[in-house]
């Protein structure tokens, strides 16, 4: 990383992060062309360090058929907090924190690991109530875990500093 004064390696500060958006960029590479999609997420950051995002999709699509072929990804969660205006324009800046890293992206094949992934999913949304899907649901749908291999949280926002997007 570059600019290594603004890398977060706190749990707790990444996990903010993560809990405080609701969708990452889902970044494929098809041949020599990137593809990168937004998608809403599940997660889980264990205490060790260990991140794994959680997915679903239809079952059928371009994202599927790039993934068969290679299930490297990469991926990035941020939120830009403000627009920080100067005097001079040359000194505007945006005020932001984010995730990103690459890993390995599993398509999900059992009814028990689907059923986690959609559970972590609606947690991570929101949901409080008991988890359950039907058969017809279950089936027409893919998960996706993402194990990631690498990541790095980031922000140049300083204590104290936080406001309204402008």
């Amino acid at each position: 990383m570059r600019r290594s004064d603004r890398q977060i390696t706190d749990l707790a500060a990444i996990r903010t992060i993560l809990e405080g958006e609701n969708h990452l960029h889902l970044g494929l590479a098809d041949g020599g062309m990137p593809y990168v999609v937004p998608m809403s997420y599940g997660y889980t950051l264990t205490d060790e360090g260990k991140l794994i995002f959680y997915l679903h999709c239809a079952n059928e699509g371009e994202k599927l058929d790039i993934l068969r072929r290679n299930p490297r990804v990469s991926f990035e969660v941020s939120r830009q907090v403000r627009i920080a205006p100067s005097d001079t324009t040359d000194q505007w800046t945006a005020k932001y924190r984010s995730v990103m890293g690459c890993g390995r992206a599993v398509i999900e094949q059992t009814r028990q690991e689907k059923e986690r992934s959609l559970t972590q999913l609606l947690r991570h949304l929101g949901y409080e109530g008991p988890a359950f899907f039907r058969d017809t649901v279950v089936d027409r749908i893919v998960t996706i875990r993402i194990e990631a291999e690498s990541y790095t949280g980031k922000s140049n926002i300083k204590p104290g500093e936080e406001g309204c997007v402008r």
